[in-house]
C-alpha cells in the first residue's frame, strides 16, 4: 500500500480541529472501508498535526487538505516565538536524535502533503513488522481521541482512567518485596517517573517532590473516585472507557504474541544490547534492570508487551493536551494510589476479567 502524510502546521491543539477536520475525515474514510490512518502531534519544524494514511484514495486526500485549509482560515493560531522555539527544538532534536535542522520552523497555519513508504516510516524501528504494530495501534487510539474531543474539552480524568486500565491489563507477579508487593503495570509508572526524576538537578528534584506530593495529597480522594468509576464504566462496553479497556486488552494480547516471536523485546525499538552504563542510572534501575555481573536483565514476554503498549499510549497523550510534566505527575500519583489502596485496584482487575 502507498502511504501519504499530511502535515498541518498549527500551534494550538483544540476542539475546532477535531470537529472541523478529524471527525468529518474519519466519517468519510469509514464510508470508504476504513483504511488505516494515524493522527499525532509533532514538534519538528514547528508544532503540527501529522496525519499518516495507508492506501487512501486521492479524492479523500484532496478532501483532507480542503478541510484543513478551511479550519486554518476559521481558527488561525498564534505563531510560536521563533527564538524561544528554536531553543526548544534544538533540545528536543538532541534528546530524541530526530536529525532535523533545529533552525528551520515551517510557516504557521499551513498544510503540506508528502508521499511516504513503509520502509522509510519504519527506519527508526528494528523491522517493518515492529513499526506496523505501532501504526495499527495508533490508528485505533486515534478513533478514541477524536471521540473524546467530541464529548468534551478536558481530558485529565479520561487519561488517568486509561492509565489505570492499562496498568491492570498487566498480570501482577508476587515480588516478595514489602515495599512493592507485586511486579505489575504500576511499577512501570514508577520506573518512568524515577528515570525522569533522576535526570533533574538536585534542586529541581526537591521542587518536584514537594509539588507532586502536594498534588497527590490534594487529589487522592478524586483519584480514588476516578478509580471507582471505572468498574461501572466497564459494564458499558460501548461507552468510551469500555471501548478503551477492550482496545488495551486486545493490543496487550497482540503484543504478547509479538514478544514471544521476538519481534519486540524490552529495549525495542533500540537494539537489545543498547543499555546505559549502570553507574549512570538511578538506584531503582540499577537494581531492577541489571544482573549482578552488570549485564542487562532479560525481561519476560509480558513485560516486553506491556512496555511496548505503554510507550504507544504515552505518545498519544499530547493529542489530549497532557503535557510531559503532567504525565509524570500521573505516573507518580497513580503508582502511589495503587500502593495505598490495593483493594480498589484488585476490584478493578477483577472487573476486567
Amino acid at each position: 500500500m502507498s502511504f501519504v502524510q499530511l502535515r498541518i502546521h498549527c500551534a494550538v491543539n483544540g476542539a475546532p480541529f477535531y470537529r472541523m477536520v478529524a471527525a468529518p475525515l474519519q466519517a468519510a474514510l469509514r464510508r470508504d472501508g476504513n483504511p488505516a490512518w494515524t493522527l499525532a502531534r509533532g514538534w519538528q519544524h514547528g508544532p503540527h498535526y501529522l496525519l499518516t494514511f495507508d492506501g487512501v484514495a486521492p479524492a479523500r486526500l484532496e478532501e483532507a487538505q480542503a478541510l484543513a485549509a478551511a479550519f486554518l482560515v476559521a481558527h488561525p493560531s498564534q505563531p510560536v516565538d521563533p527564538v524561544r522555539y528554536r531553543a526548544v527544538q534544538a533540545r528536543l532534536n538532541a534528546l530524541e536524535a530526530a536529525g532535523i535542522d533545529p533552525d528551520v520552523i515551517a510557516p504557521n497555519d499551513t498544510v503540506a502533503l508528502q508521499a511516504a513508504d513503509a520502509a522509510g516510516l519504519a527506519a527508526r524501528y528494528e523491522s517493518v513488522e515492529q513499526w506496523r504494530s505501532v501504526f495499527d495501534t495508533e490508528a485505533r487510539l486515534r478513533a478514541l481521541v477524536i471521540r473524546r474531543w467530541l464529548e468534551g474539552e478536558t481530558h485529565e480524568r479520561f487519561v488517568a482512567q486509561c492509565m489505570l486500565l492499562l496498568a491492570c491489563v498487566y498480570p501482577p507477579v508476587p515480588s516478595g518485596d514489602p515495599a512493592r508487593p507485586a511486579y505489575d503495570g504500576f511499577l512501570s509508572y514508577h520506573s518512568n517517573y524515577t528515570f525522569w526524576r533522576h535526570t533533574l538537578p538536585p534542586h529541581q528534584r526537591a521542587q518536584v517532590d514537594a509539588r507532586f506530593d502536594g498534588d497527590y495529597v490534594a487529589m487522592e480522594g478524586e483519584y480514588r473516585d476516578w478509580l471507582a468509576q471505572l468498574r461501572g464504566a466497564l459494564a458499558q462496553p460501548a461507552a468510551l472507557l469500555g471501548e478503551a479497556a477492550s482496545l488495551l486488552a486486545e493490543r496487550f494480547a497482540a503484543f504478547l504474541a509479538l514478544a514471544r516471536r521476538d519481534v519486540i523485546h524490552a529495549r525495542s525499538p533500540f537494539a537489545r544490547e543498547q543499555v546505559a552504563a549502570r553507574a549512570a542510572v538511578s538506584d531503582f534501575h540499577s537494581e531492577f534492570f541489571y544482573n549482578d555481573d552488570g549485564t542487562a536483565y532479560q525481561f519476560s514476554s509480558d513485560f516486553c508487551a506491556y512496555r511496548w503498549l505503554l510507550n504507544i499510549v504515552y505518545k498519544a497523550m499530547p493529542l489530549l493536551n497532557i503535557a510531559p510534566l503532567r504525565r509524570q505527575q500521573f505516573n507518580h500519583a497513580l503508582d502511589r494510589l495503587h500502593l495505598a489502596h490495593p483493594e480498589d485496584v484488585a476490584a478493578l482487575r477483577a472487573s476486567l476479567g
